[in-house]
């Protein structure tokens, strides 16, 4: 969700006091080589997504934007701290430069609500303090996210129902497909649409028998819209499927195809992930994806949100 194209949407949500200072006609800019630098030590396991953001001001003054996102199950007593190592680490590096940075916490814990880091001992003390966005905290305003345009309302609305639901995948199957509908009664663009339903696919994951349910849900919808927006892994499906339909059977090849689609789809998603995050893949790289079945795909789409290298991805 945090990419380039909709970081303007991102600053909207969570600081809409800063929207107006910046000058979006300049475009930004995603400092990954920078950022590498800065989190390089940060443990392995960690669940977090990190960008640094480079931004132009109306004044056209330069700042830079520390964004981290940390995701994770319970309480860590060392947050505060990582933030205050990633702040002064950009200072060693870069030199001193105005830079604010926000930690948005996806926990279920509402009483956890670190923004400080403090030290001190005899008489030399070191204050530290941050923006943080607790996602638990917009529980009171779904009404009025689930009406709203930018795409950071339905993704927030979209994680507070998944710690909602977890164990009952009947009530989550009826918000993701909520949600997504939703998407075509609001007008979004067709384009943004489809990169959503990817984005929310992936939130509210449901198991097996009621993934397919989804699907067939979403396809019917679709077709009495008159529209495609299938994810990228139903689309290769069916084209598979369609493929050996003209021998099998038209609705066995569908089935089929979805199947083979869902991997190929994964397999194509990751690859952007990867691209993305490290920049074009190499042939072998494209090769080494091409070797691995589903469990090793969602293994490794798994273990990109926290592997700051390929060799570290195991590619």
């Amino acid at each position: 969700m945090l990419s380039e194209r909709r970081f303007a949407d991102f600053v909207a949500f969570f600081m809409p006091e800063v929207f107006d200072q910046i000058d979006w006609t300049r475009g930004v800019v995603f400092l990954e080589q920078e950022l590498r630098a800065i989190t390089r030590k940060t443990p392995k396991g960690k669940r977090a997504v990190d960008r640094l953001v480079q931004v132009y001001l109306t004044d056209g003054s330069e700042k830079w934007i520390l964004i981290h996102v940390e995701v994770q199950a319970q309480q860590d007593a060392d947050f505060p701290l990582r933030m205050c190592q990633y702040r002064y680490r950009a200072i060693d590096l870069f030199g001193e430069r105005p830079m604010v940075c926000l930690a948005i916490l996806g926990d279920p814990n509402p009483d956890w609500k670190p923004s400080l880091y403090q030290s001190e001992l005899w008489g030399t003390e070191l204050s530290f303090k941050f923006r943080i966005a607790k996602l638990l905290e917009y529980v009171d305003r779904l009404e009025l996210l689930q009406t709203s345009a930018n795409p950071f309302a339905r993704f927030v609305v979209a994680h507070l129902k998944t710690l909602e639901t977890r164990g009952d995948y009947e009530t989550r199957l009826a918000w993701k497909l909520r949600l997504i509908q939703g998407l075509y009664d609001m007008a979004v663009p067709e384009d943004e649409i489809g990169q959503l339903y990817h984005d929310f696919d992936w939130l509210l994951s449901l198991p097996e028998p009621l993934a397919l349910r989804y699907h067939v849900s979403m396809t019917q919808f679709e077709e009495e819209k008159t529209v495609k927006h299938l994810s990228t892994a139903e689309r290769i499906g069916i084209e598979i499927g369609i493929e050996k339909g003209l021998k099998e059977g038209r609705e066995e090849g569908r089935e089929e195809g979805r199947e083979e689609g869902r991997e190929e789809g994964r397999r194509a998603l990751l690859l952007a992930q990867i691209e993305e995050k490290y920049g074009v893949a190499s042939q072998s790289v494209k090769a080494r994806l091409a070797e691995l079945n589903s469990e090793q795909l969602d293994r490794m789409a798994r273990r990109i949100l926290s592997a700051a290298t390929l060799a570290e991805l195991g590619l």
